[in-house]
């Protein structure tokens, strides 16, 4: 009788969280989610292609205002995004080593780095 009420207890906790960081998603941007099967404006929504993931705002069908872009070796940019590029500010983090790039993006570089 113990085990099944501490497998309920956990279930509703499991599910509670589940629910919670749905939650904490939604309000990370003031913009209506998009709509499965219609072009991505004016909308926040999630796009999952070859291992390349992004989650954050949308404008014209492009990422376009706050988002997070995974690649798929796991290096992740934090930031802002115009016309589907690094723009503005944000954190390039890569997965072998933890390292950091924090600053103002343009055009996918990092303003003031040499190449």
């Amino acid at each position: 009788m113990m085990n099944i009420k501490l497998k309920t207890r956990f279930g509703i906790v499991l599910i509670f969280t589940i629910l919670m960081c749905e939650l904490a998603n939604a309000q990370k941007s003031k913009l209506p989610w998009c709509v499965d099967g219609e072009k991505k404006d004016s909308c926040y929504g999630k796009l999952n292609i070859f291992g390349y993931r992004y989650e954050g705002e949308y404008k014209d069908g492009q990422p376009d205002g706050y988002g997070t872009y995974t690649f798929p070796n796991g290096d992740v940019y934090v930031g802002e995004f115009k016309d589907n590029k690094f723009e503005g500010r944000g954190t390039y983090t890569y997965a072998d080593n933890g390292e950091k790039k924090i600053g103002i993006w343009k055009n996918n570089k990092l303003l003031g780095e040499k190449e």
